[in-house]
């Protein structure tokens, strides 16, 4: 990352902790759906509405629990829980430093963060107590040792940890053994993602490529060519037989998962910072710096549908962190540095 990239960051984090020392508690500007909701798929993508809206400091990601009972958002000021039911905030966690990507375990029962002051936390749902907390190895290289991006193995054993360094940590999460650390040699790491199966980690960062390790060793698997700048997102599909990644160079590319062959190149009007896969594996959402969310059928990588996002006069750039579709694929939600969390569904009719 540039030095002038590091000043903005650094100022936009001291811009929002300041807000946050003033800021209101988030409450949502509509009520919860009433009507049933339909699956999101190909066919009605087109009949998205906004069903709520949150306002808050800003998204750096959102995660649903896995059983969709609950939302969780980091952001500048900690980490809000929210029942999806009734919208309600269950817990407001202050972490102190910006809080960049949580993960919910496969139990639903904890609660992972990777913050800027590079440590990792656990926190136990329930309640939002903190756990412990795993610091990660120092790396000497270079001084940009942030957290940026946390993710459980499908089992619930392994959290893997990436950061402004080149490596990716994979901890056992019972005991925070150390299992193995990765050197990815590709700059900062901006997302890891486990397979289905969770015998393969997909690894994005800045060093255009996407990388395709072996969970058991670290060994690399094969590398994912075809970006001309820095990955942002990575995701496999449920059932892990393709990987998309999102980049700076305004393109998702979704690749074969047996082979890296490339299937298909969405292309955007602006750099793209996140994606996620619908449960049915049939649509991908996108959401890039135009502040659009985009919907595209997976199968031929035509765009379905196209729905503004909020802008904030606050930023000139505006940044847009997180799309994630609820476990039963009947909701999208969507946030960035605007400060709004977004959810959209289909009414049934």
């Amino acid at each position: 990352m540039s030095e002038p990239c590091k000043f903005l960051l650094s100022g936009l984090l001291t811009l929002a902790l300041a807000m946050a020392a003033c800021a209101p508690s988030p409450t949502p500007t509509q009520t919860p759906p009433s009507q049933p909701l339909a699956a999101i798929s190909p066919a009605n993508a087109d009949q998205l509405t906004q069903l709520t809206k949150l306002d808050l400091i800003n998204v750096e990601q959102i995660v649903w629990s896995p059983d969709g009972r609950l939302l969780a958002v980091a952001s500048a000021t900690g980490i809000y829980i929210y029942d999806t039911g009734t919208l309600e905030q269950v817990h407001h966690i202050y972490v102190g430093p910006k809080v960049r990507s949580v993960a919910f375990a496969p139990n639903g029962e904890t609660l992972a963060s990777a913050s800027f002051d590079n440590t990792v936390r656990l926190w136990q749902v329930r309640d939002g107590t903190l756990l412990r907390e795993i610091k990660r190895l120092e790396n000497n290289k270079l001084s940009a040792t942030w957290s940026y991006t946390v993710a459980f193995a499908p089992d619930g054993e392994i959290l893997a940890v990436g950061g402004g360094d080149d490596r990716v940590h994979l901890w056992q999460v019972s005991d925070d053994t150390l299992l193995r650390t990765i050197e990815t040699h590709m700059g900062a790491v901006h997302q890891v993602a486990f397979s289905p199966d969770g015998k393969t980690l997909a690894i994005g960062g800045v060093d255009k490529i996407v990388q395709l390790r072996q969970v058991s060793d670290g060994a690399l698997l094969r590398t994912l060519e075809g970006h001309i700048f820095g990955v942002n997102s990575v995701a496999f599909s449920p059932d892990g037989e393709m990987l998309a990644s999102a980049s700076f160079d305004k393109t998702v590319r979704l690749w074969r998962g047996k082979d890296g062959a490339s299937l298909h190149v969405l292309e955007h009007p602006n750099s793209v910072y996140t994606i996620d896969i619908s449960p049915e594996g049939n649509i991908l959402a996108s959401r890039c710096t135009d502040d659009k969310v985009r919907l595209w059928r997976v199968s031929d990588g035509i765009l379905l549908h196209t729905i503004d996002g909020l802008r904030s006069d606050q930023y000139s750039v505006a940044w847009s962190y997180s799309v994630a579709f609820s476990p039963d694929g009947t909701i999208l939600a969507s946030g960035g540095a605007e400060g709004a969390l977004e959810l959209w569904g289909v009414r049934e009719q």
